[in-house]
């Protein structure tokens, strides 16, 4: 997760003034970002994943963040709060559904080219040892009073 955050913050853009006492962090390119983690994902995973990028193709997200009176204005910190509010309340929701829906459009190819091939398919096999798992824990490992040590 710490890789994908800092292909996000190298994407981030910051205006700062200090008159005002207000700090933007801009990202206008969220759809180049995602497309970024996918490439790194494929190095992870070992196939591009299939990612809905295109709805964020122009997407643009900002949030501002403004020091009040009473407090010393300190750009650096200002860039920080900016960035973790970027990050956070709207990325990271962004990231969530693009990769949810990968993971949905994973499962469904995998149930269609196990059903073609006549295999179980990954869904199948969790939902196996899900109903199973009982079954599966006596048999492997035996009933507790089992272990003797001897």
């Amino acid at each position: 997760m710490k890789q994908i955050k800092k292909i996000f913050r190298d994407s981030v853009v910051y205006y700062s003034d200090e008159s005002t006492g207000i700090t933007v962090a801009v990202c206008d390119d969220v759809g180049g970002v995602l497309i970024d983690i996918a490439l790194h994902l494929e190095g992870l995973l070992g196939f591009f994943p299939p990612v809905k990028i295109k709805p964020y193709s122009d997407h643009k997200i900002s949030v501002k963040v403004v020091c009040q009176p009473e407090d010393e204005w300190n750009e650096e910190y200002g860039r920080r709060l900016a960035f973790n509010k970027l990050y956070h309340r709207q990325f990271k929701s962004i990231l969530n559904n693009v990769l949810a829906n990968c993971a949905k459009r994973i499962l469904n190819a995998d149930e269609i080219i196990c059903g073609i091939m006549k295999i179980p398919s990954t869904k199948d096999m969790l939902h196996f040892y899900e109903e199973h798992l009982e079954y599966m824990n006596e048999v492997c490992f035996g009933e507790p009073d089992d272990f003797t040590g001897q």
